[in-house]
């Protein structure tokens, strides 16, 4: 396969996968809200996006690192 297709595939499940995680995060905020009210859907939403820009930042050095090793050779 070559790069391209495997990074638009790795694009695509990234994508899903970041879907899935905002419906958990939103049937649970919504599951709990009588009891806790929207503050804790906008938290919990915070925290999602802490997640997912932490993971973005490490999947970068990474991409960064193997294209540094593939220049090396």
């Amino acid at each position: 396969m070559s790069e391209t297709k495997r990074l638009i595939l790795l694009s695509l499940v990234a994508a899903l996968l970041i879907l899935a995680i905002s419906a958990g995060f939103l049937a649970i905020g919504y599951a709990l809200e009588p009891v806790m009210g929207k503050a804790w859907l906008i938290y919990a939403f915070m925290l999602l996006n802490l997640f997912l820009i932490r993971r973005k930042h490490l999947l970068v050095e990474k991409a960064q690192k193997d294209q540094s090793i593939q220049d090396d050779k």
